[in-house]
């Protein structure tokens, strides 16, 4: 899915989850949450700490960003799970 970060949602409550929801639609199944967030990834990992930094980047120069999801909703239930992230 490509498209500008609309919204990220994190902090304590969700121990280190952040919920991102992206311009468009992500068509996976389980990503049917009701307040737009489409994927979700784990920025207490040095890999979620990098996406972080990009997504909070991209989203302040509004700059469209690519996430490609697992296919699976493990860290919230109705937020598909990201695999990888690409800038433009």
């Amino acid at each position: 899915m490509t498209g500008k970060v609309e919204k990220m949602e994190f902090g304590p409550k969700y121990r280190g989850i952040v919920a991102l929801g992206i311009e468009g639609n992500n068509d996976t199944v389980c990503a049917d949450n009701p307040n737009g967030f489409d994927y979700a990834f784990d920025a207490s990992t040095e890999g979620g700490k990098l996406m972080f930094s990009a997504l909070l980047a991209a989203q302040s120069s509004k700059q469209e960003v690519t996430i490609s999801g697992e296919g699976t909703c493990s860290l919230i239930s109705t937020v598909e799970d990201v695999e990888w992230m690409q800038t433009r």
